[in-house]
């Protein structure tokens, strides 16, 4: 699978005029637990690592008819 690139601002403003759910809605947030401590210790293997959580949070939520509408960092709401 082909790493994923982030959003940017305008494309999450773009997301959050159209295509949203409405009604009942549920929200999943995730932190990668120790992330500062762990880019200080192996930035490359931690870009590595960030780029398969992205896809695998990404693949998750999009099986779900989810929507990811906010990325910070190691960050996804």
């Amino acid at each position: 699978v082909a790493p994923m690139s982030r959003e940017g601002c305008a494309g999450i403003v773009r997301r959050m005029v159209t295509g949203l759910p409405t009604g009942l809605v549920s929200f999943l947030f995730t932190d990668v637990e120790g992330s500062t401590r762990l880019w200080e210790q192996d930035r490359e293997a931690m870009a590595m690592s960030l780029v398969l959580h992205d896809q695998i949070v990404r693949s998750v939520v999009s099986n779900h008819s989810g929507h990811v509408f906010s990325t910070a960092g190691d960050a996804f709401a």
